[in-house]
């Protein structure tokens, strides 16, 4: 069955996929960096914010977001959840083409979104467009898969997950020569009277070095580049599957 494109049909289910996610730790955890960076923002610029979860929290925290996606069908659901006196907007860009003619006080990809870009060219594009849209010494958070969580952990298995009715099946499988992940998602959207609609997606992610990813912030202008195991304020160990990293 031909697969359709990553983040569109399954869009009005992606809520429910990611039901298990700890957004309140995350955010606590982002707020708990921008203390560490010494910084108080006042806007912020989500980047690749998806159906926009994290990004109404930070709304709710009194921040001024910013939503950035490149699908539609994603920031459709988004907008769906905003609600009067939200002070938030999304718009409909490419990351690696960002361009909106105001700066920001800080900017997040939360989410191995960063992950989804397979060349080294784009992924540093998208680091300088992000660099471009900051305040001087803002910082810049986002989270990467590592290589060893991607040949590793998420390896060739396949995962099921059940959520009430909703039924989905994780396939993925590790190009080793290419160093990424391809990432088979089908989802049971059930019908009434024991039918189901079969939806699939097809996400592919690369796993990049950690000296990579910092050699690429510093050419995209970064300056300062900090690293750590996700959720934590801990040096990234060899076994690490996520890494967080700050720029400014």
């Amino acid at each position: 069955m031909k697969a359709n494109e990553s983040f569109t049909s399954i869009a009005p289910y992606y809520d429910r996929l990611m039901s298990d996610v700890n957004y309140g730790a995350w955010i606590k955890y982002i707020e708990e960096l921008f203390s560490y960076a010494g910084t108080r923002p006042h806007r912020i610029l989500d980047l690749a914010c998806g159906t926009g979860t994290p990004t109404l929290l930070l709304a709710d925290r009194g921040y001024e977001v910013v939503g950035v996606d490149k699908s539609e069908e994603m920031l459709e659901v988004a907008r769906s959840k905003l609600k009067e006196g939200d002070r938030v907007r999304f718009i409909r860009q490419d990351i690696r083409e960002l361009k909106l003619d105001e700066k920001f006080d800080a900017a997040l990809c939360l989410f191995d979104s960063l992950n989804n870009l397979l060349k080294e060219k784009d992924l540093f594009r998208a680091f300088e467009r992000t660099r471009i849209h900051l305040e001087e010494g803002a910082p810049f958070i986002f989270d990467l898969n590592t290589p060893y969580c991607l040949r590793y952990y998420w390896g060739d298995n396949v995962r099921v997950k059940e959520d009430d009715d909703l039924i989905s099946i994780w396939r993925t499988s590790y190009n080793r020569k290419k160093g990424t992940s391809r990432l088979h998602i089908t989802l049971l959207v059930p019908l009434g009277k024991g039918l189901f609609n079969r939806i699939d997606e097809v996400h592919l992610e690369k796993g990049y070095e950690r000296e990579v990813v910092e050699r690429l912030l510093r050419e995209a202008g970064f300056e300062r580049v900090y690293a750590f195991e996700h959720l934590s304020f801990r040096p990234p160990s060899p076994t690490t599957l996520r890494i967080t990293y700050m720029a400014k």
